[in-house]
């Protein structure tokens, strides 16, 4: 392998590693060529190439203004002694829990040394590196040529950054980890970064799979870190653990050992860091740069990061800036984690930023005196077990929910269904001004509303009256909202999501009964449940709540601080349902599919209560939203409507609790609703799919793409949606690119590989609602269907519906009246037609008018005459849009008499009205059901309503096909 080494910053020095964020130690910039022998010069001409090669390639002005010391906030608190070797370098060793003597450790590192040989456990500084490596696919092997290695090290002593290139592209040549590290740590300490050995080392990368998997003998340390959100995170302060049997594969575990040059072994102790589980919305790394002030660099022009040989090749030093700025970016984001976690008073640095949210919680609880079982509804049990090592039994304690809460908390977990999310219009909208409100700080402001719970007083009732007010109550109810009620608001789950019909059985918490109560809602309670307040001044979550919010405010808008504390703010509710749901993840420990597990504060009971009081403020808000205005959308926490603010009414008693939870952390100036877009039109394509054809000037557009990645520069993505949905075909494929799993690459220890693979495009409504009243609308100098929509009568008939409209849709799309007409003859004719003597055919409902109308009128039956012969009657519905042979006609002549079967749709009254000018006397309540004559003499006597919605008020019918 070949090393391109890098100069070194140690503490005291003049001379300093070419830094980005030292920009006043940044050499002047020159035009002067980059020298040939690059690599082979000095440190002072190997800096100012550097800086050379960046300027000819890059932006100077990408990092110029990088700060050159560390925040004020990350000294604080820092060791005396080490303030006063340099004030400039925090404190990177904070306490963690290492237990270097740990007897199972010790046996397992018996596997790894030669008969006969001692390691010794090191007790140098911490060294924190931050990693990468550099790539391309190659098709033919299918598998990641690697073009380089790097690094960036660091202790109190200084910093150190290199690149290793390997001797060629094969598999063999890859460089194994522990040579890797094993060479940092030697270099570091030839630099006197390190005068021992380390005892901990701490590796740092964002989104580590991709990075570990780059080195030969990843697959034999594999085991050794825990997948967590789709990467991997290291969870064990030792590197090494007992590992199960992974699809007949053994392998086995080891601390880290480490050799100098004579061979004498040495232990260290190693923690993966995955900063993307630390970043804000798990973004990139170029917005992690950006909060630390450290940019990610940018490619030359004319490259891609999928072809970062070709850079390479062609530019080696830019491609040396580029890579060792994303291990550096790495590194110093994670030493920034570490100090803002010490600001938070944890003696570590959790493994995800869900786990700090739940560390300052429990450490508020610790220090206000308050019984975590108590509050939780948990106690401690004593749990026994077979240790391999020891070979014997031993105990451990555990927590587990206790009697008197696990009695309740199936029904519990029952009520717990998340966010309502709904479409209600599909398609383009008329110009208006369309309104994006949203609920300020919707889940942590609704936690504030808990209380402790008081498990052991949980009664049983069925009194409707008991669950208004502020109280805690969950049920399973029979509901039946008033006809004509345009946004019910009680839950009922399906395997398409959320559902919210008129009639049906729920599982809802007090604060919707109290809002469907107040709709006008039939409620039969069936079982339910009030568990009362055990303290009612006291609300559980309002100090953290309240911390959150003030650390925010605090801190500069979209500051590194500010971001972190939002984040922290709203991971805290989602650990509270962890693994409430039953969701499995891959485990990359024992190479299977397991249950995630709930955390240490998962509770289903404030979990129901937080997202059922969301859905609540919701729904009340909804039911107050004047009739001749339009509600397009609701997701999680807002909802878009062409209602303006001040037609809201905001007054409804859960409303005005979830206002006043507002000004209890805020104050009197809480506003419960913000507006986020305001656009002119939306094109509504089903949940969590909405485009913006027609923008306000100074606000921002309104995209969410439905689950489509498409493939251009965010920038292009509202274009390429609206072309993609406006000129849509029937079984258009779109290519999706996709990292494989981490269950793929563990599975079959394969690279972290990007996969193209050819989906089907489905941007037709999801038929959470019933769809009604379609017409055409101008978009974007096209024309393309909209409709209104209506709550489904029940979950059968919603199920029933978006059944067939998907095997419709697999050969159709829903854009034009015609296409609405399809789709509604073929819904008629599968699910309307049972006992039918003669079968449906390709011309669907038409076709079974024609052949009832021609039997009936050849045989003068049904109160016509026979007035024309074979070939005058085919010709005369031919003319008139049904296609009929002599043929047909002869035949309907011996066959036999039917009626009372045909369908109502379009097509048929179509027909009808042809057939009235013909044959007037004819008894229509002869061929149609008497059940469809109201709607066929409506759809008669009223034009308008030709294009009435799909009438479904019945179950599932038997389907006659061919």
């Amino acid at each position: 392998m070949k090393r391109q080494e890098q100069p070194t910053h140690n503490a005291g020095d003049t001379a300093v590693n070419f830094s980005y964020a030292d920009t006043d130690l940044l050499p002047e910039l020159n035009n002067s060529p980059l020298p040939d022998d690059y690599g082979m010069l000095n440190d002072e001409q190997h800096q100012s190439a550097l800086a050379l090669a960046i300027e000819s390639a890059l932006d100077p002005c990408q990092y110029m203004n990088a700060p050159s010391r560390l925040p004020d906030w990350m000294i604080d608190g820092l060791s005396s002694d080490v303030i006063a070797g340099d004030p400039d370098i925090p404190d990177y060793l904070l306490p963690v829990q290492e237990n270097s003597t740990n007897k199972a450790l010790r046996l397992r590192t018996q596997h790894y040394l030669k008969p006969g040989e001692t390691v010794t456990p090191a007790k140098g500084a911490r060294l924190h590196i931050g990693i990468d490596s550099e790539y391309v696919y190659n098709p033919a092997t299918k598998r990641n040529d690697i073009l380089s290695y790097q690094f960036f090290a660091m202790t109190e002593k200084g910093e150190h950054s290199d690149i290793i290139y390997p001797a060629s592209n094969r598999i063999s040549d890859r460089l194994s980890f522990d040579k890797f590290l094993g060479h940092i740590v030697v270099v570091c300490k030839e630099k006197g970064l390190l005068t021992e050995w380390p005892k901990h080392v701490f590796v740092y990368a964002h989104f580590l799979r991709a990075d570990l998997a780059s080195f030969g003998d990843f697959w034999q340390f594999k085991t050794q870190v825990n997948g967590i959100r789709r990467t991997v995170a290291s969870v064990n302060n030792a590197y090494g653990i007992d590992l199960e049997n992974v699809l007949h594969r053994q392998a086995k575990p080891a601390p880290l050992i480490l050799r100098d040059k004579q061979r004498k072994a040495q232990r260290t102790l190693i923690t993966f860091v995955d900063t993307m589980l630390h970043t804000p919305g798990g973004a990139g790394l170029a917005a992690v740069g950006e909060l630390i002030g450290l940019p990610k660099l940018s490619l030359p022009a004319g490259h891609s990061i999928d072809r970062m040989d070709e850079l390479l090749a062609s530019n080696k030093a830019a491609f040396e800036a580029y890579a060792l700025r994303d291990a550096e970016i790495a590194v110093k984001y994670g030493l920034q984690l570490h100090a803002f976690a010490k600001t938070l008073g944890l003696s570590s640095l959790p493994k995800t930023i869900g786990g700090c949210a739940t560390s300052v919680f429990l450490k508020h609880l610790r220090e206000t005196g308050q019984d975590r079982d108590q509050l939780f509804g948990t106690h401690e049990v004593v749990q026994t077990g077979w240790n391999k090592n020891a070979s014997r039994p031993v105990t451990k304690k555990a927590r587990e929910m206790a009697p008197e809460a696990k009695l309740f908390e199936s029904l519990a977990i029952d009520c717990y269904h998340g966010g309502r999310n709904e479409c209600f219009w599909g398609g383009p909208t008329p110009l208006s001004l369309f309104n994006d409100f949203d609920l300020s700080g919707a889940y942590t402001t609704g936690l504030v509303d808990l209380l402790p719970l008081d498990y052991e007083r949980g009664r049983m009732t069925t009194n409707t009256a008991d669950f208004c007010g502020h109280v805690f109550g969950l049920a399973r109810v029979k509901l039946r909202f008033p006809d004509g009620t345009r946004y019910p608001s009680l839950p009922v789950r399906t395997e398409i999501g959320l559902l919210f019909p008129l009639t049906g059985e729920s599982f809802c918490t007090a604060p919707e009964i109290e809002v469907a109560l107040r709709m006008g809602c039939q409620i039969e309670i069936h079982q339910g449940f009030i568990i009362p307040w055990a303290d009612t001044t006291q609300r559980l979550f309002e100090p953290f709540v309240s911390q959150v919010r003030e650390k925010r405010q605090s801190y500069a808008k979209k500051s590194f601080e500010e971001l972190l504390w939002k984040e922290i703010g709203n991971s805290l509710y989602g650990k509270l349902a962890q693994g409430l749901r039953g969701k499995s993840a891959f485990d990359t420990s024992s190479g299977l599919s397991k249950p995630i597990e709930r955390s240490v504060i998962t509770n289903a009971f404030f979990a129901a209560h937080t997202t059922g009081l969301i859905r609540a403020v919701l729904g009340e808000v909804l039911a107050s939203i004047p009739a001749h205005r339009t509600v397009v959308s609701v997701t999680t926490d807002g909802f878009l409507t062409d209602a303006t603010y001040d037609e809201l009414v905001l007054t409804g008693p859960i409303c005005r609790r979830f206002q006043e939870l507002g000004e209890r952390l805020d104050g009197p100036g809480f506003r419960m609703l913000e507006q986020k877009h305001q656009v002119k039109q939306v094109i509504a394509m089903k949940t969590r799919g909405q485009l913006t054809p027609e923008g306000v000037e100074g606000q921002p557009q309104i995209l969410a793409k439905a689950g489509v990645k498409p493939p251009c520069s965010k920038e292009l993505h509202q274009a390429y949606m609206l072309d993609l949905y406006l000129n849509r075909t029937p079984g258009q494929k779109v290519e999706s690119d996709h990292l494989i799993s981490t269950a793929e690459m563990w599975i079959n220890e394969h690279d972290l590989v990007s996969v193209s693979r050819s989906k089907t495009l489905n941007l037709e409504f999801d038929f959470k609602r019933q769809p009604m009243l379609p017409s055409m609308q101008s978009v974007l100098g096209t024309e393309h269907i909209c409709f209104d929509t209506r709550p489904w009568p029940t979950v059968a008939a919603a199920m029933e519906q978006r059944v067939v409209f998907d095997n419709w849709r697999r050969t159709n799309c829903l854009k034009t009246l015609n296409d609405w007409e399809s789709w509604e003859d073929y819904f008629v004719c599968k699910t309307s037609i049972k006992g039918l003597p003669m079968r449906v055919t390709d011309e669907g409902s038409l076709g079974i008018l024609k052949r009832v109308f021609l039997r009936a009128y050849t045989q003068s039956a049904f109160g016509m005459t026979k007035t024309m012969g074979y070939s005058e009657l085919a010709e005369w519905l031919t003319i008139n849009g049904c296609p009929t042979s002599v043929d047909d006609c002869k035949s309907a002549k011996r066959a036999k008499l039917v009626g009372q079967c045909v369908p109502v749709t379009t097509r048929t009254v179509r027909l009808v009205r042809v057939i009235l000018q013909e044959c007037p006397g004819i008894d229509l309540g002869a061929l149609f059901k008497p059940e469809d004559m109201q709607q066929l003499q409506g759809r008669l006597n009223n034009p308008k309503t030709e294009m009435a919605q799909i009438t479904q008020d019945a179950p599932s019918h038997e389907v006659i096909t061919d």
